[in-house]
């Protein structure tokens, strides 16, 4: 690898500056659209965006642990939600939640691209102009999983630091410095772990093979290890530091009930090399189809040859091995038939260790730089459609937002998506609070059925139930009497393990809904009958009031108040009061 120390500003710029425009315009249409873009509800809307407005609302960023957060699943210790060292922590703090969100992740797109755009220029001088770039492009247009931060879009950097410090650089100011942003705009369990341990295993490798070793790139990872630990404190206190106080409902992941752990090998170890997994980022599957084809092309010209690969085609083979490994390793350590014969793995089932499979995008990408740059000095006009047609795969079909407003008209498929707007629909549920709080002197709480509970969280309704990674295992057994008939074991809608299995989701289950929590008013509606909950448990756990996309019908313990329609909204609700 030839990586220079000088960065030739007169000929960088125009490059940086073209790919920088070229982004901004990729993302204009949130600016443009503002609350009427597109947001999925994928582990976000329904989940990450109300745990930060109920955090900043109850102002308890700097709470204790213990500190008791009112609202979502009754009440949460402050120790479960976000730490304060996360950066994205003082966005909601600073800004709108809309704001926040859209400043969050046109943030993470641009860190994105200049993270690939400086370790490209600097990895290749052969890269240097267009591919770089193109690249660039390609990385930075790739839909990172907006919580997870910088954690998978600085992984480039983070690459370009402990190569340089395994090269005998020392632990400048300026790295450590790229390492620590790393940290507070990143999550360990999602990132910091698995980079640490891949460092050190490289770290490792070089060891072995060079006889010799760098201290300052230990002192790297030792600086990453620290930081890491320290701005996580709450989560190491409230894990694993404060049994006496707190179980969590992850102590019964049960790995055959949670549909997470698999036995279809080839499916998930094929979905891990062409498209990605939603926590890291999910790509086109071009790049693996490119990059098989780079790789088909060099060995065949190796076998006609019968001479030695080149550097690049052999790091190329090299990257497409390690591909391989990773899907590999990660499908089989959450199936089952594996899992059966190992009970430290089956032990560790709280966490997903398989987490490691977010390397295979960046190694992937660095897989189809190699290929593509064989292809620009070869046709430079294959090298560009094939660049167009995988942004455009970015842009149409792996961007919710622009799926959703272009393509899905162009083709005339798809159902229509809430947009954020129509998701939270604030002006609906003021008209809600207002009518309940004109019948109310005390504090009351809501149930949700067909709507996500982040909904009703978010809009200051406080909620017995709700999604979360982390909450007391005694408030998920109190909550399974109220929805035990309508879990059914072995059901074919698998709602007993969902709930018992993995549990993150309390949710007011039922079988005619199932786990589908987002019944738009556009949807056709199910009648709800014999819906067999303890309404008696409801009362006890202080739920008075039930909001349901759907009607009941004929059922004796709910009384309907009103129905709620709203322009505006992505609902109908109607309201119901629990006798």
């Amino acid at each position: 690898m030839e990586i220079n120390n000088r960065f030739q500003t007169n000929f960088w710029l125009p490059y940086f500056l073209i790919g920088l425009l070229a982004l901004i315009i990729f993302y204009s249409p949130y600016f443009i659209l503002g609350k009427d873009s597109v947001w999925y509800a994928n582990d976000y809307l329904e989940l990450v965006v109300p745990w930060y407005k109920t955090l900043i609302d109850q102002n308890a960023i700097l709470k204790p642990n213990d500190f008791v957060v009112k609202g979502m699943l009754n009440e949460l210790p402050r120790g479960v939600f976000a730490s304060e060292w996360f950066l994205k922590t003082w966005f909601f703090y600073f800004l709108e939640p809309f704001q926040a969100i859209l400043f969050n992740k046109i943030l993470i797109q641009i860190i994105a691209f200049c993270s690939a755009f400086h370790f490209s220029w600097f990895w290749k001088k052969s890269w240097r102009g267009w591919p770089v770039m193109v690249f660039s492009l390609l990385w930075a247009t790739l839909p990172f999983w907006p919580e997870g931060g910088i954690g998978t879009a600085f992984y480039p950097t983070v690459f370009f630091v402990f190569y340089q410090l395994s090269k005998g650089k020392l632990l400048t100011i300026k790295y450590m410095a790229l390492i620590g942003f790393y940290v507070i705009y990143s999550q360990l369990h999602l990132h910091g772990l698995f980079v640490g341990i891949a460092v050190f295993l490289v770290g490792i490798g070089f060891w072995i093979r060079k006889k010799k070793t760098n201290p300052h790139y230990w002192y790297g990872l030792f600086l990453l290890t620290l930081l890491f630990t320290a701005t996580n404190y709450r989560l190491f206190e409230i894990y694993f530091f404060a049994r006496d106080w707190f179980i969590p409902h992850r102590a019964e992941y049960e790995i055959h009930s949670f549909a997470y752990f698999h036995q279809d090998f080839w499916g998930v170890f094929l979905n891990h090399l062409s498209k990605g997994i939603l926590h890291g980022t999910y790509f086109s599957p071009f790049l693996i189809v490119v990059a098989g084809g780079g790789l088909f092309g060099v060995l065949s010209k190796k076998l006609y040859h019968k001479n030695q690969l080149p550097e690049e085609d052999k790091l190329l083979v090299k990257l497409l091995i390690g591909c391989l490994l990773i899907a590999g390793a990660a499908s089989f350590l959450k199936y089952t038939p594996f899992l059966d014969s190992f009970e430290l793995l089956k032990k560790l089932n709280q966490f997903s260790y398989d987490r490691f499979s977010l390397f295979i995008a960046p190694l992937l990408m660095m897989s189809l730089a190699l290929v593509l740059q064989k292809i620009y000095c070869y046709k430079r006009w294959i090298f560009w459609g094939v660049g167009a047609i995988i942004i455009s795969w970015n842009f149409l079909v792996l961007d919710d937002n622009h799926r959703n407003i272009f393509l899905k008209p162009l083709v005339g498929m798809g159902e229509h998506y809430p947009s954020y707007r129509e998701f939270y629909a604030q002006k609906q549920f003021e008209e809600i609070k207002n009518f309940l709080n004109k019948n109310n002197t005390r504090p009351f709480k809501v149930g949700s059925l067909g709507i996500h509970p982040g909904v009703a969280t978010f809009n200051g309704l406080k909620s017995i139930d709700g999604y979360t990674g982390n909450y007391p295992l005694t408030y998920k057994h109190q909550f399974f009497k109220i929805i035990k008939s309508e879990l059914q074991p072995g059901g074919e809608k698998g709602l007993y393990s969902h709930f018992m299995g993995w549990g993150n989701k309390c949710y007011l289950f039922n079988q005619l809904q199932g786990d589908h929590f987002i019944r738009c008013k556009w949807f056709d509606r199910v009648e709800l009958k014999n819906v067999d909950y303890n309404y008696d448990q409801l009362l006890k756990m202080g739920c008075k009031y039930l909001i349901s996309t759907d009607p009941f019908i004929g059922e004796k313990r709910v009384k309907l108040l009103k129905l709620f329609k709203h322009k505006e909204s992505a609902w109908d609700l109607y309201l119901y009061r629990v006798l």
